[in-house]
């Protein structure tokens, strides 16, 4: 290397020692077996994933809604009861799902058994809007 006014210039012995690395390393790229994924999916021609042919999904549950109504459902005390200041929303009905699914997407809002412990459980219960 030589240095001329603080800058770091190779010398044409290190340049072309540079460019021979370069030149091998290509040569063990091209010789690297080259590993492709083949959809063997036989209806369309291209390299696309097949489509659902059941019905589109509106809406996925996330994992705490899941463990809330499986709770909900299972639970035999009153954790679940509503009160007059704050109603807990119904849980069968697919439209407060959907509103929750939304809300958590868009706001990154945490619904149903957000924390579980063997000690504790932490439960954001969604509530009715007017």
């Amino acid at each position: 290397m030589k240095r001329f006014f603080n800058i770091d210039f190779l010398t044409f012995a290190d340049a072309l020692g540079e460019i021979g690395k370069l030149i091998r390393d290509a040569g063990y790229i091209v010789k690297e077996e080259v590993e492709t994924y083949f959809n063997p999916c036989p209806q369309y021609g291209n390299n696309v994933e097949c489509f659902s042919e059941g019905v589109s999904i509106e809406f996925v549950k996330s994992t705490p809604i899941k463990k809330y109504i499986n709770l909900h459902q299972t639970s035999e005390c009153q954790l679940f009861s509503s009160s007059d200041i704050y109603p807990i929303a119904r849980m069968d009905d697919v439209k407060v799902i959907k509103d929750l699914a939304r809300a958590e997407e868009l706001f990154n809002y945490q619904f149903g058994v957000v924390y579980k412990s063997k000690y504790n459980t932490m439960i954001v219960d969604p509530i009715k809007q007017y």
